[in-house]
């Protein structure tokens, strides 16, 4: 799966409703972060919010090609470790 476009805190809620609709929370994903552009830490609640629904339906999710940045705020965020950062 690849994430891909601007995401922002204007665009959060529709990312998310997406991946709600179009993405089985129970298969085994790997999601490729290289497309997709930041702005603020709403990213940070998208990652999570799929990481944990995947994880609470018996699947499993890996994340790759994350940004400098987007590892950077990570970090900040003490999330690196959850992430896979």
């Amino acid at each position: 799966m690849v994430l891909s476009g601007h995401l922002g805190l204007e665009s959060l809620m529709s990312y998310k409703k997406e991946i709600e609709q179009t993405v089985p929370a129970s298969e085994d994903l790997v999601v490729d972060l290289s497309g997709l552009e930041i702005e603020g830490s709403a990213v940070m609640a998208l990652l999570v919010f799929m990481l944990r629904r995947s994880k609470g339906a018996g699947g499993s999710l890996k994340f790759e090609s994350a940004s400098e940045r987007l590892v950077a705020m990570a970090s900040l965020a003490g999330l690196v470790d959850l992430l896979g950062f």
